[in-house]
């Protein structure tokens, strides 16, 4: 949902890809489930600006975005102990190497 437009991977610039927000937000917005988001980060900065561009999106937050629910670590794997902890029914990623990892724990990934 979130990609970085900047050239200089030092200094991401983080926003929105615009056509994945229908999707999140229609899950944000559904009373059937909860939602976690789960950014792979590798500073204090990038949590910052992905957190500040999450939690100060209206159409999110007036959805029911809980800013508790927006996680991060620093690896791949980091990722993978973080599903593997909070056990979800479904689990949407682009990453293959998370995929095949937590596939054995979720039913639909």
């Amino acid at each position: 949902i979130l990609w970085s437009p900047s050239r200089d991977p030092l200094h991401p610039n983080y926003a929105f890809i615009e056509s994945a927000m229908p999707f999140l937000h229609s899950l944000v917005a559904s009373p059937r489930y909860i939602v976690h988001l789960i950014a792979v980060i590798s500073s204090d900065r990038e949590q910052a600006q992905i957190q500040n561009l999450l939690t100060r999106t209206a159409r999110l937050t007036q959805s029911g975005l809980d800013s508790r629910r927006i996680l991060f670590c620093d690896t791949e794997e980091g990722k993978v102990h973080i599903v593997r902890h909070i056990s979800p029914h479904t689990h949407v990623d682009s990453d293959d190497y998370v995929i095949e990892k937590v596939s054995q724990y979720v039913k639909r990934v």
